[in-house]
Formats: C-alpha cells, structure tokens, sequence
C-alpha cells in the first residue's frame, strides 16, 4: 500500500464518508458560492459550517426530507411575504431549525409556531394570543409579523448574519457581544463573545439551506404533500363552529383541518357578533361547505 492510500485510509476511518463526498466531489466552496451569488445573506465554508453539512447530510437529514415533505404547504406563502417586504427569500429555511415547518411546534408557556415567537414578542407585533385563537401558529399571520421584525431588526443592524442571529438569540445577547468585542459587526468575528447556543444559529441555517438546496445530491427526498399551498379553499365563517361539525358533515378527517387550521385551539373556531374568521378547507371543500352550511350549524356534537 502506498503512503498515499495509507493516509487516504486514516482518514476514511476518522472521518464520515460523506465529509468527503461533499468536500471532494461535490466541492462546498463552489456551491455555497453559487448560493452566495444569488442572495444577499453570504454563506460560509469554515468548520462550524462545515459540520452542520455533515450532520443534516447524514444524521439529521430526516430534518430536511420532513421539510421538502411540507415545503409545498408553506414554502410559496413564505416566499411571497418575503419579497412583498423585499426581504432574502432564504430567510424562509430559519422556519425550518426553528420548528421543523410545524405551526403548532411548541409549549405551553413558550414559543410557538413556525417562527417559534415567544407570547410577549407576538403580542408586540400585534398578533392574537388567548384561549380562542393564537396567531403565532397561523402560517401566514405569524410570517407577516416574522417579516415586521426582519425588517426591524435589519434597520438596526444592517446585516443579514447580524439580523438572524439577533432574531435567535436576542437582540440584547448581540448587542452585549458587538460592545465586548469592541465594536466588531462582523458575525464570525463575534463568536468569541457569544454563548454556546448563540453561536450555533447562523451554522446551523447555513447548514440547513445548504442540505436543503443540494437534498438530491445526497439522495434526501421528501414524501409527496398532501396538500400544496395553491390548491387550498376557504370561506368566512360569521358563526362559531367546532371542527367536529365541520367534519362530520362535511366528511373531512379533523386531522386534516386541524393541519390547515392550527390557528385554532380547542378544535373549534369562536367568532364574535359583528365579525367573521377565516376557515382553510382542502381542495374543492368551499363549494361543499355553502352547500351544506346550514347543516354544520346544526349538526350536534357527540359528547361523551
């Protein structure tokens, strides 16, 4: 054996095979180049990056096939928020390190949604948090307020890395490390003065974008939607309705409308007099709900 193959061998044995599939063949510095020529949000290939490849390429790559399963449901709506507010639409991939693109990932007493904000920031941005609805798990009202705050943040900071990682961590925790580190703005130059978890963010979306973007090279694939964002219905509700109702009459499986309604707790959607709320059904449902309005309405519930 060569001292060439030797050492090629060692460094199988410590390294995961796929460190060297994305560094060798698939060369991450001409890639996260090409993704750097189309965003305004600059990738890097340093380590901590690099790791954060390895991983979501390997052992966590059930993060980003569960995300192409659900992009579908979230993804154009995000997307089209984003550019309303002329905001990087790879800002979209933080929903994934954050809540795995599940709207009602979160507890009880702390963040929630797909953007995972805390009650009191919600609040701040206007959103509704109480016993009948909770607007940090409604996909699109929580991504307007995500964009409110993008948007706030990039006026005080003025760059994208700075942005995010004050979105993660606090703009409280970057601000006290931009001052420790004598005034540096430059992310990377601030990790030193940043906490283990802090550090972790931009790696990890950078990482996350990166598997995500190039998930085919890698032979990630996600499972077919079951529904896509542009095929959806809808209609106004004028009166309080539960989800049995609407699904015993109108046959839809609650699971399905608790997926595209998770605005909702308790399963059931109170409207006050004078107002209206909007109730997402799947494909072809809106015609089928007018049609039998009167019947939901007066459909019973079956207690027990």
């Amino acid at each position: 054996m060569t001292r060439r193959n030797a050492c090629y061998l060692l460094l199988c044995l410590i390294f995961p095979l796929s460190l060297f599939s994305v560094s060798d063949s698939l060369n991450i510095k001409q890639r996260i180049a090409q993704l750097n020529a189309k965003s305004e949000i600059q990738f890097s290939s340093n380590d901590a990056v690099k790791q954060k490849i390895t991983y979501y390429s390997t052992k966590g790559k059930s993060v980003i096939s569960r995300a192409l399963g659900l992009a579908p449901l979230y993804f154009p709506m995000i997307e089209a928020e984003l550019r309303k507010n002329n905001l990087p639409t790879e800002l979209k991939y933080i929903t994934i390190r954050e809540s795995g693109l599940n709207p009602s990932a979160g507890s009880e007493k702390g963040p929630y949604g797909l953007w995972q904000f805390t009650a009191g920031t919600a609040q701040a941005l206007g959103m509704k948090v109480n016993s009948y609805v909770d607007d940090r798990k409604d996909p699109l009202l929580s991504t307007k307020a995500a964009c409110a705050y993008f948007t706030k943040l990039y006026k005080i900071y003025g760059d994208w890395l700075l942005v995010m990682a004050a979105y993660g961590s606090g703009s409280g925790t970057i601000d006290k490390a931009i001052k420790a580190s004598g005034g540096k703005k430059n992310y990377w130059d601030l990790l030193p003065f940043l906490s283990a978890t802090s550090k972790d963010h931009i790696p990890a979306f950078m990482g996350i974008a990166f598997v995500y973007t190039y998930a085919y090279s890698y032979g990630i694939n996600g499972s077919s939607p079951k529904f896509s964002a542009a095929a959806l219905d809808s209609v106004q509700l004028t009166k309080s309705l539960s989800f049995e109702q609407i699904s015993k009459v109108l046959n839809i499986a609650k699971s399905d409308l608790v997926l595209l309604n998770p605005r909702y707790n308790k399963q059931r959607i109170h409207v006050a007099e004078g107002d209206s709320m909007l109730l997402v059904l799947p494909p072809g449902e809106a015609l089928h709900f007018r049609r039998e309005e009167k019947e939901i309405y007066k459909y019973k519930e079956v207690t027990h």
